[in-house]
């Protein structure tokens, strides 16, 4: 039996994981979610794509926009004293800066008084907790760390050799690490160490520790006076050698790695969606 572009639809999003659809499907804008077991039962009885999405797209999106509280309202900060005082204030600071700092500063102010009004960030920089900063769900640690004679030699050959086929699944199942960096520095003998996360910095540590223990003593084990992630002293040496981000950007603060996987497979469950119907 010839099967509908919405039966295709809704398997195609059931596949990806999705169960419920908040603000997108027609009959679901007013707040209510509609289930992918009603989208189901429609499609069964012959529903067309244009009944089981609004074809309506102009009022859809104004209505969506209501409901997920993101309607586009300009802020006027751009073009208020205080952000005219703030300029003077870096002009101020800026006395003795190079020609080349100051040459940039100008371009900046210009641009920034004759652009669009700008929008405030929706994710303040924030506290991640003992220590670290967070904008949104997302936090960063970032430390330097002593290591040991000849210990970058074993460190780059554990991260060279296992830690792409092994110890990356390992950091997948801690789930909420968005990314490592590991820089060595002065000759070997420092590591910058630098990682985005979700949630606060006291669990962050606790999943290391409990998830993949041996793999944070391989990554680690070469610093000098690393007691072990096991160790009830491993949070007082990792808070005395962190240092805050003073400035943070984040693209997509609001966005966890589970979030973001979520909406990979979605994306990735459509594109072949349309391929079916193209």
């Amino acid at each position: 039996m010839t099967r509908t572009v919405a039966e295709h639809l809704v398997d195609t999003l059931a596949k990806s994981g999705v169960r419920q659809i908040y603000g997108v499907v027609g009959d679901s804008l007013n707040r209510e979610a509609f289930s992918l077991t009603a989208l189901r039962r429609r499609a069964a009885h012959g529903a067309s794509v244009k009944n089981v999405c609004s074809c309506d797209h102009r009022r859809d999106i104004r209505r969506s926009d209501r409901v997920l509280n993101i309607e586009r309202k300009p802020n006027m900060a751009t073009r208020t004293p205080d952000l005219e005082q703030k300029f003077q204030k870096v002009r101020e600071l800026f006395v003795d800066a190079s020609p080349i700092s100051k040459a940039a500063l100008e371009n900046v102010i210009r641009s920034i008084q004759s652009a669009e009004p700008a929008t405030e960030s929706a994710a303040p920089m924030e506290s991640a907790g003992r220590i670290g900063t967070r904008r949104g769900k997302v936090s960063e640690l970032t430390v330097i760390l002593p290591i040991r004679p000849g210990g970058a030699k074993r460190m780059r050959a554990f991260l060279e050799h296992l830690h792409g086929s092994i110890a990356n699944q390992g950091v997948d199942r801690v789930g909420t690490v968005h990314d490592m960096r590991f820089v060595f520095l002065e000759n070997d003998t420092k590591l910058l160490f630098c990682t985005a996360y979700d949630g606060d910095w006291d669990p962050y540590i606790d999943d290391f520790g409990t998830k993949i223990p041996d793999i944070l003593d391989l990554q680690f084990g070469e610093i000098e006076g690393w007691p072990g992630i096991r160790s009830p002293k491993i949070k007082d040496f990792i808070v005395k050698h962190q240092v805050p981000a003073y400035f943070w950007y984040v693209a997509n603060p609001n966005l966890t790695v589970v979030e973001t996987r979520r909406l990979e497979r979605i994306g990735k469950a459509l594109d072949e969606f349309l391929d079916k119907i193209g």
